[in-house]
């Protein structure tokens, strides 16, 4: 489950763009390895960076973790003619 998804200011670097996402997800540790696995297939190269996890709780018969992360993916900048 998404908390949050924030997408922060892009910053630029020559001839790319870097964009940085802050990310608050939810859920079994399990579930958060496979929506990292799922990010790590992407064709774009994604960074995750500054990754934390709280402590499991109970719920429902399952231990949910919330993961805070932030994550920064690249494009290509406008060229100048």
């Amino acid at each position: 489950e998404f908390i949050l998804f924030e997408p922060l200011p892009e910053n630029s670097f020559g001839p790319l763009i870097e964009m940085p996402i802050r990310l608050t997800l939810r859920g079994t540790f399990h579930q958060t390895l496979q929506f990292f696995d799922t990010l790590s297939k992407f064709e774009r190269k994604i960074l995750i960076s500054d990754i934390e996890m709280t402590e499991p709780k109970k719920e429902k018969g399952f231990y949910v973790i919330s993961t805070h992360a932030n994550i920064t993916t690249f494009r290509k900048g406008a060229s100048k003619q």
